[in-house]
């Protein structure tokens, strides 16, 4: 059961990275103006954000608690 747990969050994971560098790939080319990007990395508890701008830094700081949370949300869950 928590293998099945880790490959659907792996999964989700590279989608959304996938996701992510194609609309700002897609932005980048369709306005010609400079796309912002950032990245997340989680070490044990702990998430580092890197950002080109303090505006993402806030959105990939928001999205990391909300990943966080439910990774937490299905651990509890599928323990009980």
């Amino acid at each position: 059961m928590a293998m099945e747990i880790h490959m659907a969050l792996l999964v989700v994971g590279l989608a959304m990275s996938l996701i992510g560098v194609l609309l700002l790939v897609l932005a980048s080319l369709r306005s010609g103006a400079r796309a912002e990007g950032g990245a997340v990395v989680v070490v044990g508890p702990v998430p580092i954000v890197f950002g080109s701008s303090p505006r993402i830094a806030v959105v990939l700081m928001a999205m990391a608690l909300a990943i966080m949370a439910m990774y937490l949300a299905l651990v509890l869950i599928w323990a009980s």
